[in-house]
């Protein structure tokens, strides 16, 4: 399991989820001489390159640019419930993450890095992957604090465009308002 995401910010997180082979896990993070702690009950990875750390969870696995991010994460879900499922539904990370379909790689943050006036997190989905023009096309959700702003960002479609092509190099192809959510499709040659 080895990332190199491209993304900018210090706090930025990456969720994986699906089914995993966590002894495989544990092993490629073993030989990137990580090292194994626990944080709220929650198996941790840190001193991982980059600074990156690790949480295993059943059914997500959380990585992070620091561990001090992982563990805001788990801090938030501990605080709550103990597990995303069980995360109350105002729970931004929550959120995004029923928001976006499910595919191979979905990154997320909610961290305050958005950028964009009222934004509380964004996150985007890896769901097609074109080998031969070496192109992934995802699925793209931002969520505001309220419907308005969202309306404002999905009609000034530029900003939005320009912030994803800043932190993740996105190639923002449209957007629209749905509720607190500005959702939309874009395209990335960085994978």
């Amino acid at each position: 399991m080895s990332v190199d995401g491209g993304f900018s910010g210090s706090e930025d997180i990456i969720v994986f989820r699906g089914s995993f082979d966590l002894n495989s896990v544990r092993d490629e993070l073993e030989d990137q001489d990580g090292e194994e702690e626990s944080y709220r009950g929650y198996e941790v990875w840190e001193g991982l390159p980059g600074g990156r750390a690790v949480a295993l969870l059943k059914g997500y696995i959380i990585m992070a640019s620091s561990v001090r991010s992982v563990e805001g994460s788990l801090k938030d879900l501990y605080n709550e419930s103990g597990s995303l499922e069980l995360a109350s539904r105002d729970n931004s990370m929550k959120r995004l993450l029923g928001k976006l379909p499910s595919g191979p790689v979905t990154f997320v943050s909610t961290a305050g890095e958005c950028g964009l006036r009222g934004c509380e997190g964004y996150g985007f989905v890896l769901t097609e992957y074109d080998d031969v023009n070496e192109e992934g096309k995802l699925e793209v959700a931002l969520l505001f604090r309220n419907e308005d702003l969202a309306e404002d960002a999905a009609y000034y479609y530029d900003e939005a465009a320009e912030f994803l092509e800043y932190v993740a190099h996105l190639e923002l192809d449209d957007t629209e308002a749905d509720g607190q959510f500005v959702v939309g499709r874009a395209y990335t040659d960085v994978w």
